[in-house]
């Protein structure tokens, strides 16, 4: 093999050496470079602050001083109680004019006061000889005395202290407004107003009677 072969080949070998070398050297160089640069180019973790991690209600409420009881929450005063109710007066037979009423009731209709008498017989009868219902038999009314039927208990205490008997004015101010007339009867009826209609039904009323008194002048 002649020297020109020879120096190719060791050029050869010497060129693969330089290569490798090289890139291994420009490789560690690269590394020193990166391993150099600062760390703030990767962000820094921010440090960790103990309130952070505390929910927000938590730091608006301060813990007691050591040794300090908690204060005592205050409860709300109560309020005054009520005062019963005191029961409203009865009403008063108030804007009556019996005198009309009363001088109405001679040519009155009873055929009219029937009608309003319907009203009547939920609570009362109006025949002879028929009991009570949860008022009294109305039968003979008129010029009977007040609280007399004997087998009937339901007056009240009021009624039985009123005395006296069932005269047209009477009935015509009781029809009127039961409990204007006697304070706490058990009537609860609310009471006819149209001073015609009354004269009607006390025309109707005399009808139920053995003797009624004759109607007034």
């Amino acid at each position: 093999m002649d020297s020109f072969e020879l120096s190719k080949i060791a050029g050869a070998a010497f060129a693969a050496l330089l290569l490798i070398f090289g890139t291994k050297t420009l490789i560690e160089m690269r590394q020193q470079d990166h391993g150099a640069e600062p760390a703030a180019h990767s962000p820094a973790k921010p440090e960790a602050h103990p309130a952070a991690a505390a929910p927000e209600h938590a730091a608006a409420t301060p813990a007691p001083a050591t040794g300090t009881a908690p204060a005592a929450t205050t409860a709300p005063a109560a309020a005054p109680a009520a005062a019963p109710a005191v029961a409203a007066p009865p009403a008063k037979a108030a804007g009556i004019d019996t005198a009309k009423i009363l001088s109405m009731v001679a040519s009155a209709s009873p055929e009219n006061g029937k009608a309003t008498f319907a009203k009547c017989l939920a609570c009362h009868t109006n025949e002879k000889g028929v009991g009570n219902k949860l008022g009294p038999n109305l039968w003979n009314v008129l010029g009977r005395q007040r609280a007399s039927i004997a087998d009937f208990t339901g007056y009240s205490a009021n009624m039985k202290a009123k005395g006296g008997e069932w005269t047209y004015e009477d009935l015509a101010t009781f029809v009127y407004s039961p409990s204007g007339f006697v304070q706490g009867t058990k009537m609860i009826f609310p009471g006819v107003k149209d001073p015609a209609a009354i004269a009607d039904l006390l025309a109707y009323i005399r009808t139920l009677g053995d003797n009624p008194p004759a109607p007034p002048k």
